[in-house]
């Protein structure tokens, strides 16, 4: 929520900010995916509400959810939306985990 705050400080016009967060495809061996009782569309509404509930206090931000590939997905995105600017949150590491990064962040 942080990188959220501080991007809609920085930009010209906050209204124009974007906040998009991916939710992965449910591996085929969860039982939601294979019997066809979790959908793509419920999990985005679901991830629209929580989000909305955290960031309410952020004036005039759109928010995006998607389906797929981290890279794909974002790059996608990125293009449709003739965007100028894409900020990502890091995740504070150090040690080996800094050395062997599991995300696309």
């Amino acid at each position: 929520m942080d990188v959220v705050k501080l991007t809609t400080q920085i930009v010209d016009s906050p209204p124009h900010v974007h906040h998009v967060h991916i939710l992965l495809p449910p591996p085929l061996t969860k039982p939601g995916a294979t019997w066809s009782t979790v959908n793509d569309e419920g999990r985005k509404c679901h991830a629209h509400d929580a989000m909305a509930e955290t960031l309410k206090s952020i004036l005039d931000l759109h928010l995006d959810i998607s389906v797929g590939g981290p890279g794909t997905t974002i790059s996608n995105i990125a293009e449709e939306m003739k965007v100028d600017l894409i900020v990502f949150p890091s995740h504070i590491r150090s040690g080996m985990r800094h050395i062997l990064p599991k995300s696309v962040a």
